[in-house]
């Protein structure tokens, strides 16, 4: 594992994998969290990580995205649109909100549940927004907003692009850095981007920092 998530918090400690040496380092978006877990290197890929607030469609509890003091907040286990991240983008009441934390097996019916059932006033989570009957059953990130739920509020960006992330004592940075920028100025780097996109850009625009 490369980032821990506890059930309290996420990503705010370096993980097993990374701690007891069983891989040099591993792809991440920063955040906040990450920055004061790990070493970063330079940026080789763009991805802002754009997260929203979610309520149910016409939103019946007047839920207010710009203040969310004493509300219960969902909160999907191992992505970046945690609750750091809203107290970074100082939505009023976040740093003494309660949350729930959980993983959604079924997006399509596993948020409306929550609602009905009451265990939080909204969700924030990260998904490819404006996708409306997306197929969930390969939900994740690119999931597409489930059926009875829609975003409110600001679209908060949780995420400042990829690095490398390595123990805050490890060297690799030196080498890794010194290779992406070689890589950069001869163009193979680009060159790489170039094919990638082509052979896998149906899974999603590859958007390398060049």
């Amino acid at each position: 594992m490369c980032l821990h998530s506890g059930s309290s918090t996420d990503f705010e400690a370096a993980g097993v994998g990374i701690l007891s040496g069983y891989f040099d380092g591993c792809a991440v978006t920063k955040t906040s969290e990450i920055v004061r877990a790990m070493a970063l290197s330079d940026t080789f890929m763009n991805f802002g990580g754009e997260s929203r607030l979610f309520v149910p469609t016409g939103n019946p509890g007047n839920f207010d995205p710009d203040d969310i003091s004493g509300k219960t907040i969902g909160f999907v286990n191992g992505w970046f649109s945690t609750p750091r991240c809203l107290v970074d983008y100082k939505v009023n009441g976040a740093d003494t909100l309660t949350y729930n934390r959980m993983h959604f097996i079924d997006f399509s019916s596993d948020i409306p549940l929550n609602f009905e059932e009451n265990k939080f006033d909204a969700v924030f989570m990260q998904l490819e927004l404006g996708t409306e009957g997306a197929d969930f059953e390969n939900a994740g990130m690119y999931g597409g907003t489930p059926p009875g739920v829609e975003p409110i509020g600001d679209v908060i960006r949780c995420s400042d692009g990829v690095h490398l992330a390595v123990r805050k004592d490890s060297h690799v940075l030196n080498w890794f850095n010194a290779a992406l920028r070689r890589m950069k100025e001869s163009g193979k780097y680009a060159e790489v981007c170039r094919r990638s996109n082509i052979e896998h850009g149906a899974k999603g625009d590859i958007d390398c920092v060049l």
